[in-house]
């Protein structure tokens, strides 16, 4: 273990992974993995098939399809969005250029009550293709989390207040950047034995399978940071105030073997895990779809490929204008920095579980009394229900229910989507899609709000989704 006043190289790294989470991405928008899906705001558990199937329920993989018998290839495709859990344009319209008055500080604080919590979301899909009841899928995935209390924010409007104490201890942040390889796999159980199928036949169950995923997973960067502790008070005449910064990573070296400490970061492989889903899946009457899937079972990730840690600490003690004028040591008679760096054993983090619970309709023209086969061709209701069981890589421990509407027009060849989401860690989501079906070449897109329906300024995030893939 190295340590020694503070020379600028734990700034300098701090400064680089904070950078670094500001351009990771968070996985889950919506709860949502591709285009077709965010445009039903993820009430998807239901409607997935084929390829789609192994980021929701392998046990789709098993049941019928307008593309059963045929082999679904993806093309490289995006999920990406920014939000945070207060601000929206309107709030930057309203409050930008104008005077604050007392009411209008207390409204920005509350909006802030609970802290401001970032995130943005990234998911590429580099290649997958399905055939059968087997389905292949490669993708990289990015998540990150920041979080600031209230108190800079109160810093800011109300400056300081003799008496006040503002804590430090609550900020952090976290990035990891994965790329995972999902191997499933369906088994279709309404043909077991003629005993069984005559009990499904009873129940109005029409086709009945279990399916599996394994999923591999490679770390190619990690770095979470934390303020352990961390204080400034403000009495009559002096500021007081001290605190703790740790970060740590994986794949960041420091070498010192020249006398001068350099800083390293070595791309690729830096940690590995895996994760199981286990589905369960069947159709009712052939237009009724009851999915329920469970994700990432013992999903963990191993971070063994230059782990390190790197801790800032620093004091202030009766602080005030005067010394601060009459400084002439650039500081160092005002406070006191240390830094430290140190290897550290392989770390582990969760890849969390969650259950999905889904349940698709599809209607015919004739089911509504509308025989327009260019106005309406399928139409899909659906619902969703997301269930964390731990916090983390966009997975919130609180409920999401999504709702979700699929309709297609000119003879299915134009299809459009709208759904709305409840719960989880956006609160309201509005979303919308359409697609493109022209023979073999099936195209996505779609776009979210969070924290509105449909306003799209007052909008707390936004997220579009693209998709390309083939039926071969």
């Amino acid at each position: 273990m190295r340590r020694q006043p503070s020379n600028g190289r734990c700034w300098v790294v701090i400064a680089t992974v904070a950078t670094v989470l500001m351009m990771g991405g968070k996985v889950e928008a919506a709860a949502s993995s591709n285009a077709r899906s965010l445009g039903i705001a993820g009430a998807y558990t239901g409607v997935a098939r084929n390829l789609d199937a192994v980021d929701w329920n392998p046990a789709n993989l098993g049941l019928p399809s307008r593309y059963s018998g045929t082999s679904i290839l993806i093309l490289p495709s995006f999920v990406l969005g920014l939000g945070n859990n207060a601000f929206s344009f309107d709030t930057y319209e309203k409050y930008n250029g104008k005077y604050w008055t007392e009411q209008d500080k207390d409204a920005i604080l509350d909006l802030v009550r609970e802290g401001l919590k970032i995130y943005t979301n990234l998911q590429y899909d580099l290649l997958g293709f399905s055939v059968w009841r087997i389905g292949f899928k490669n993708t990289l995935e990015s998540t990150f989390d920041l979080t600031l209390t209230q108190a800079p924010f109160e810093l800011a409007l109300r400056g300081t207040e003799v008496g006040k104490t503002i804590r430090l201890d609550d900020l952090g942040a976290e990035l990891c950047v994965l790329n995972r390889t999902s191997f499933s796999y369906a088994h279709s159980l309404s043909n077991i034995s003629s005993a069984l199928e005559k009990e499904l036949e009873k129940l109005d169950i029409s086709d009945l399978s279990v399916g599996l995923t394994l999923n591999y997973l490679i770390g190619l960067a990690y770095a979470s940071l934390e303020t352990p502790s961390g204080v400034i008070q403000f009495d009559d005449y002096y500021v007081h105030g001290r605190g703790e910064a740790v970060v740590r990573t994986a794949g960041v070296e420091v070498d010192s073997t020249d006398g001068e400490e350099e800083t390293m970061f070595h791309p690729g492989k830096i940690g590995s895990g895996f994760a199981l889903d286990l589905g369960i899946a069947g159709t009712v009457k052939k237009d009724l779809t009851v999915s329920l899937s469970l994700m990432n079972l013992g999903g963990e990730i191993t971070w063994d490929k230059y782990p390190r840690e790197f801790r800032f600490s620093f004091s202030a003690d009766s602080l005030n204008v005067v010394k601060v004028a009459q400084d002439t040591t650039g500081g160092d008679s005002l406070y006191t920095t240390v830094d430290s760096s140190y290897a550290i054993g392989s770390f582990k983090t969760n890849y969390p579980t969650y259950l999905n619970l889904g349940i698709a309709y599809r209607l015919s023209p004739e089911d509504i009394g509308i025989e327009i086969p260019w106005l309406i061709k399928d139409l899909v209701l659906a619902f969703n229900w997301r269930q964390g069981f731990s916090e983390g890589m966009g997975i919130s421990k609180k409920a999401q229910f999504a709702f979700g509407l699929e309709n297609g027009l000119l003879w299915g060849h134009l299809p459009l989507r709208f759904g709305l989401a409840l719960g989880g860690r956006d609160g309201v989501v509005g979303t919308w899609g359409l697609g493109l079906e022209l023979g073999a070449f099936i195209w996505d897109l779609a776009f979210e709000n969070r924290g509105h329906l449909s306003s799209g300024s007052a909008a707390k995030g936004k997220t579009v989704a693209m998709q390309c893939k083939f039926a071969l």
